[in-house]
């Protein structure tokens, strides 16, 4: 299974289990409506194989479109673009990390406080907002103090973005940008202020504990945290 097909899948964990201990139960169920949207919900594995190394701006804007978008039916503003990523390798490199610091102006970041996502995805986002479009990232991190993370993609403070690149069989490879973790609300907080919503702590709590156990920290091999 290559980096993609690791990152797929993860998310493919993440959506079914707050699917099932939030959207499903109540106070969510009976305001928000949750609806398959993007390419990895409508394209056929077959076509998405063939688009997977196409860097055309057309191929990125299909490749990159949200995953669903949620409808609040009491919100004067029901509608928006919802994305869900996972991080779940942390950045081990000293250097690294103080370079990402040193350019984000931030002299005590921290490992614990960096995420990353794909350039693309984030650049993606970033056109649907600056054309007007609502757009919510939805992250999970199990080695970030606060697990589950949510808000729109323009509090979202970007840390560095460079050309580094994971390395595929053929050649291609996948640019990211690493973001700042501590700029994003927490989902029940998101919930709340944005939808007037109350979450179920039981149920909020052992969504939580249940994502930690499937999707656990993964430290890269190299990595002095293990």
């Amino acid at each position: 299974m290559d980096s993609f097909q690791r990152r797929a899948s993860a998310a493919d964990v993440l959506v079914q289990l707050i699917d099932t201990f939030l959207w499903k139960v109540e106070p969510a169920s009976k305001r928000l409506t949750i609806v398959p949207y993007g390419y990895e919900t409508h394209t056929m594995e077959s076509v998405r194989q063939l688009l997977r190394y196409v860097r055309t701006t057309t191929a990125k804007l299909i490749r990159f479109s949200p995953d669903y978008f949620v409808f609040d039916s009491k919100s004067s503003e029901p509608v928006y673009f919802l994305e869900y990523k996972v991080t779940q390798t942390p950045i081990y490199s000293l250097n690294r990390i103080r370079m990402i610091g040193q350019n984000a102006r931030i002299p005590n970041l921290t490992w614990q406080n960096i995420g990353q996502m794909e350039a693309d995805a984030y650049d993606n986002c970033m056109t649907l907002y600056k054309a007007g479009c609502r757009v919510v990232i939805l992250n999970f991190c199990p080695y970030h103090s606060r697990l589950l993370l949510c808000d729109f993609i323009q509090n979202i403070q970007v840390l560095y973005k460079d050309t580094v690149q994971t390395q595929s069989k053929n050649g291609s490879g996948t640019p990211f940008i690493n973001f700042n973790l501590n700029s994003m609300r927490t989902l029940d907080t998101f919930l709340n202020e944005e939808h007037s919503l109350v979450v179920d702590r039981v149920k909020y709590k052992e969504l939580q504990n249940t994502l930690g156990e499937r999707l656990p920290v993964t430290h890269a091999i190299n990595s002095p945290l293990h």
